[in-house]
């Protein structure tokens, strides 16, 4: 599946700036999943 680099751009952006807050709520959940 090929994404247009219109559609793209914005994409990467926007996950660009989620991905440390992404890595924190996945962290989170997995830390408390073990305890």
């Amino acid at each position: 599946m090929t994404i247009p680099g219109e559609i793209r751009e914005p994409f990467a952006r926007l996950f660009g700036e989620m991905r440390p807050k992404l890595h924190r709520y996945c962290a989170r959940m997995t830390g408390s999943a073990i305890d």
